[in-house]
């Protein structure tokens, strides 16, 4: 963004992502102050029989793998046919589809390598903003309304088992990095700005040689430069 000017389409992607990374952190803090033990996994991405998937959030807890799909959505939305709309009759992803592909290969892995530990599939709205009419009713589904309840609800403090650190080991080491699904926005060298970005208002440092620093300012439309001694 500092650097070359989104497209609209791209800075709808990263607006998109930016509120799910926002969504994600959020969640991470709410599971973070369980009780007793328990284990959690992040942003993992596995492969079986090369069918990618993955998961927002692992949580390892009271001996079951709670898997969890992450929604930072805003606004008003409906459920209709099995399928998820904007009010403005676009459709969107639906968690629900997705988690019943992700845990059906989540449940294919664990067995490929040897566990049985019950998986809990569940999408969880976090946003207080969003509102979804004609909502299903399933425990696979959490609401803004329900979060509450729904954390409270772990207050069992039955020990961790060893099998599920051995579980925890096994997928990290089988975490891809990066996954084949993520793409970046299509960019080429020459057009990019150069240069050094300013600590405070990421504008591009200029005449850095001659220990005076002009910082140009891009403010509601208007360029203005300042200057300062570089140190």
């Amino acid at each position: 963004m500092y650097r070359k000017r989104f497209s609209s389409k791209d800075k709808r992607r990263y607006r998109s992502l930016k509120r799910g990374y926002e969504g994600e952190v959020y969640f991470d803090h709410l599971l973070e102050q369980l009780p007793g033990g328990y284990i959690l996994l992040k942003d993992l991405c596995l492969n079986y029989n090369d069918r990618f998937f993955q998961i927002d959030q692992g949580l390892l807890y009271n001996n079951l793998f709670y898997m969890y799909e992450i929604k930072n959505y805003i606004g008003e939305y409906y459920d209709q046919d099995e399928k998820l709309y904007h009010i403005s009759e676009k459709e969107v992803d639906d968690p629900l589809i997705q988690l019943k592909r992700s845990s059906s290969l989540l449940r294919q892995l664990f067995h490929q390598l040897g566990f049985t530990t019950p998986i809990v599939p569940t999408a969880v709205f976090l946003n207080s903003e969003f509102t979804l009419f004609h909502a299903p009713r399933t425990d696979k589904l959490i609401l803004p309304s329900q979060l509450g309840q729904y954390i409270r609800q772990f207050n069992q403090t039955i020990p961790l088992s060893p099998s599920l650190q051995q579980l925890s080991d096994k997928l990290h080491s089988l975490n891809k990095k990066t996954s084949p699904q993520q793409t970046l926005p299509d960019y080429h060298y020459n057009e990019l700005k150069k240069g050094m970005r300013c600590p405070s208002c990421s504008g591009i440092l200029k005449d850095i040689a001659k220990k005076v620093v002009r910082v140009e300012h891009v403010e509601k439309k208007k360029t203005y430069s300042t200057s300062f001694y570089a140190i």
